[in-house]
């Protein structure tokens, strides 16, 4: 459940009674972001980025899927110098070619 903060303190009492039977976490938010979570004794609060996001979107009615792949996928080489370079440190090697 997402609450704005006013409408959390004006409704504490009934939202921790409604908390307690159902067990369900609250998103506390001030002005539509997120700032806190309220949850029941022994529930799990999200921690990580990647939790809360996940917690947002599931908020949202997203379906959140891990990754299809169980490894690490290698990281693509970029080309920033537009030639066919493939080493992380262009800049340097750019800067030991030139002639000062």
């Amino acid at each position: 459940m997402r609450m704005n903060v006013g409408e959390l303190k004006a409704n504490l009492s009934r939202v921790l009674r409604e908390m307690r039977a159902s067990g369900e976490k609250i998103e506390v938010c001030v002005r539509e972001e997120t700032v806190a979570y309220l949850a029941p004794v022994g529930a799990s609060i999200p921690h990580s980025p990647e939790e809360i996001a996940r917690a947002q979107l599931s908020a949202a009615g997203l379906r959140v899927q891990p990754p299809a792949c169980s490894g690490k996928a290698p990281i693509p080489t970029v080309n920033l110098a537009g030639d066919a370079r493939r080493d992380i440190s262009t800049i340097e090697v750019l800067r030991e070619e030139k002639d000062w």
